[in-house]
């Protein structure tokens, strides 16, 4: 059974299916006064849980300046780190060992 429709077609009407019901919702929710509650959360299922520990411990936040220097940092130590890696293999491997 051939279609005239292309293949993607089935989706892209999910979608617009999909967005006019939730804007729907939306209008009713506004209506209600309610905006903003348990509508909103239908299609939400992941609900974080935050050990007593976790919130326990006061850590302060870094910006995004601080975490990029940290990166920066951290790269340049490995670029280090494998630069003076390789020179001593290297080394290791053309040893001058006169024979007398």
């Amino acid at each position: 059974a051939s279609s005239s429709k292309p293949r993607g077609d089935g989706f892209l009407e999910r979608l617009a299916v999909a967005a006019r019901r939730r804007e729907r919702r939306e209008l009713e929710a506004a209506e209600r006064g309610d905006r903003g509650k348990a509508g909103d959360d239908a299609e939400c299922t992941f609900r974080p849980e935050i050990t007593a520990r976790a919130k326990a411990t006061p850590r302060p936040r870094r910006s995004a300046a601080e975490l990029s220097a940290g990166d920066a940092l951290r790269k340049e130590t490995n670029r280090r780190l494998l630069m003076l890696r390789r020179e001593r293999e290297e080394r290791a491997a053309h040893a001058f060992k006169p024979t007398l």
